[in-house]
This record gives C-alpha cells, sequence and structure tokens, in this order.
C-alpha cells in the first residue's frame, strides 16, 4: 500500500504540471474574426 502512494505521489504533480497541454500564454481574443462571404456573380443570380 505504500508503494502506491508514493507512485501516486510521484505522478500526480506530473499530471498537474502537464496539464492541457497547450504551450504559450492564454489570452482572451478581442474580437471575433469577420465572417468570407463570397460575392455572387451576375451569372449566378
Amino acid at each position: 500500500m505504500k508503494k502506491f502512494r508514493h507512485v501516486f505521489a510521484a505522478l500526480l504533480p506530473l499530471l498537474l504540471v502537464s496539464a492541457c497541454g497547450q504551450t504559450g500564454p492564454l489570452y482572451l481574443p478581442d474580437e471575433e474574426p469577420p465572417i468570407h462571404v463570397p460575392k455572387q456573380s451576375d451569372e449566378e443570380q
């Protein structure tokens, strides 16, 4: 039972440090990117 606690105690910090795996600083986007709507030509109407 003590061995399990030692293994758990060693793995828990590693799991917490790895988090979600995203690299770089976290940020909130300033605004939504513009949505691209293709223009319809006269032939399609």
